[in-house]
């Protein structure tokens, strides 16, 4: 199947700079309708790479969220091949418990080699490295294919 991604974010990652960077992206722009929309097919219908963070219950919620958003976030959205970014903080399921995870963080990447490259790359390290300074309750990092259903 296709995806639909604006035309500043094409399926190959920009080549050296961060996505909002490249020349012709407007400044911050992560996977914001910049530009029109265009069709982006993928073989044997994997659609994209994903990294998923599963984020801990923090101790101290506040102190998190601000390092995350102030921080963290900053960070991860300098990684080149990056082309969409999204979080959420679960709320709890029906019977009222509370979630497993504080934070889901997902991002996406064209494909493996997109991600080895801007996961190893410096932000991507920088990114990794940040990690202690406010997840201390402990996080899982998932990585693989991501289909459509």
């Amino acid at each position: 199947m296709a995806r639909t991604l604006p035309t500043c974010h094409p399926a190959v990652p920009h080549r050296g700079t961060a996505v909002g960077t490249s020349a012709g992206d407007p400044p911050g722009c992560l996977q914001r309708p910049c530009a029109p929309p265009h069709e982006v097919s993928s073989a044997k219908g994997v659609a994209l790479y994903q990294l998923t963070a599963l984020y801990n219950h923090p101790e101290d919620p506040a102190a998190f969220d601000k390092h995350y958003t102030e921080v963290h976030a900053v960070i991860a959205k300098k990684i080149p091949g990056l082309l969409r970014y999204t979080i959420s903080h679960p709320g709890p399921d029906p019977e009222g418990n509370k979630p497993p995870y504080y934070l889901v963080a997902v991002l996406d990447f064209a494909d493996e080699a997109a991600f080895g490259a801007g996961m190893g790359g410096e932000h991507g390290q920088a990114a990794v490295a940040d990690l202690p300074n406010f997840a201390g309750a402990g996080v899982a990092l998932l990585t693989g294919e991501a289909n459509e259903a």
